[in-house]
């Protein structure tokens, strides 16, 4: 329900948002030479998604926001039917949303609730749609993202709910 009103919502946001590989702001590192190498480390040129989904998850466990960004929206690109796709769009989202890059986090927040909608990270997603939609001015969806987390998400894990509250009171929801 809110998560197609939320949809609904932001569907000028996801019609409007850029390609995974355009949203992807920062540069991606420098490509290796071309040809098999000795020289080329694995995690350069993953041939599957395993490798391709670690590096990227390193690489934003290292705080390396730019990288990881270029390397969820790669792993986005190359593997878009990989069962950590929906992980990955997560993660990508996340990364946006953290360098304020909002209009693409917040759609590829819903594109996230949309795949799955009861995925382990589908409440902190709603939260951090919020938090995007917030970022855009939209503070009305914002502030219905933030209320309806326990309506939709009953089972919500408390760190979520605490973000969501402390995110609810800095956009000056109502209670």
């Amino acid at each position: 329900a809110m998560i197609g009103e939320l949809a609904a919502v932001n569907d000028a946001v996801v019609q409007d948002a850029r390609t995974p590989d355009a949203a992807a702001t920062a540069p991606a590192p420098a490509p290796a030479a071309p040809g098999p190498t000795a020289s080329v480390p694995a995690a350069s040129a993953p041939a599957d998604a395993g490798p391709a989904y670690s590096h990227a998850r390193e690489l934003l466990n290292n705080g390396q926001l730019a990288e990881a960004e270029a390397a969820f929206a790669d792993f986005l690109r190359v593997f878009p039917a990989a069962d950590t796709a929906a992980d990955a769009r997560f993660w990508f989202a996340f990364t946006l949303l953290a360098r304020n890059n909002h209009t693409d986090a917040a759609a590829n927040f819903v594109q996230y609730l949309r795949a799955a909608p009861r995925g382990p990270r589908a409440p902190e997603a709603q939260v951090r749609l919020g938090m995007a939609l917030a970022g855009m001015g939209q503070n009305r969806q914002a502030c219905a993202a933030y209320a309806d987390l326990t309506r939709s998400y009953p089972q919500a894990p408390r760190a979520v709910l605490d973000l969501a509250a402390r995110e609810a009171r800095a956009a000056s929801c109502p209670a």
